[in-house]
């Protein structure tokens, strides 16, 4: 038999106010490609707790996730941010039958910079 054994990716994580830890719902969080790869970007928005999960993304030794605040002044205004994920201490949360090994997830938190809007 021939093939490599795979898995399914996902970044999970919150995004907060960096000053109060509040949760900021209505932020954009995105995954962009390298240009070599030819994927269309990963993207998700914030619910109402601040949570936000990308799914099926393709495993790379460092991620860069960026986070835009894309809603204008209704959740406040926030600078974005880039965080690089480390999928090294992704958690295998299971699943996994002969060649597939199951899901793992990688957590990315983000804590943004809230900003005036004359800024």
């Amino acid at each position: 038999m021939y093939g490599v054994p795979w898995g399914s990716y996902a970044i999970q994580g919150k995004v907060t106010d960096r000053a109060t830890n509040e949760l900021i719902p209505g932020i954009e969080v995105k995954f962009v490609y390298p240009p070599h790869l030819s994927f269309p970007p990963s993207e998700s928005m914030t619910d109402n707790k601040g949570d936000f999960k990308l799914s099926n993304v393709v495993f790379l030794d460092s991620i860069p996730l960026i986070a835009t605040d894309i809603d204008g002044e209704k959740n406040g205004l926030y600078r974005s941010d880039t965080i690089y994920v480390d999928y090294s201490k992704a958690q295998h949360i299971g699943g996994g039958d002969g060649w597939f090994q199951g899901e793992f997830v990688a957590t990315a938190d983000f804590k943004l910079e809230a900003v005036e809007p004359d800024e």
